[in-house]
């Protein structure tokens, strides 16, 4: 079945969105969802990784999973380490020059999709894994 049938097409709108999840899922909650961090930066497999989760009163709408390769670092890059616990969209986002693949969609089971794009940052690839959980489809029908 095509995506766009199991989909709203607000739920779709959401999800094939390029821009910053961060600043949308703030400004659609009135700025009372939380983003946590569950696992900072660790090197594994020649990639750094980082987990985080968006919250709204305690539930997960959101987990997101980001990798840079180890040889990606230089001194252009090393401002998404120093982001200690804000999410790294402030930082990606403030780049003029970020570009972003097109998404690739899984429906993991009902109600719970994940989206995988590319990051272009500074001449560097950042992969970001977001999984969008039954929690946030219900919350932005409200929206």
């Amino acid at each position: 079945m095509e995506i766009q049938k199991k989909l709203s097409e607000n739920a779709m709108q959401w999800l094939m969105d390029k821009s910053s999840l961060t600043k949308r899922l703030k400004n659609a909650t009135q700025n009372k969802i939380h983003f946590c961090l569950i696992q900072d930066w660790q090197l594994e497999n020649s990639k750094y990784n980082r987990m985080i989760e968006w919250q709204l009163e305690g539930i997960r709408w959101i987990q997101a999973k980001s990798f840079i390769p180890e040889n990606s670092i230089n001194e252009h890059t090393k401002a998404l380490f120093e982001v200690n616990t804000r999410p790294i969209g402030e930082i990606l986002f403030d780049d003029p020059n970020l570009k972003r693949t097109d998404f690739l969609l899984c429906e993991e089971s009902d109600l719970t999709w994940t989206r995988r794009s590319i990051f272009d940052f500074k001449g560097q690839p950042l992969i970001l894994i977001e999984t969008f959980y039954p929690a946030f489809f219900a919350g932005i029908a409200l929206c």
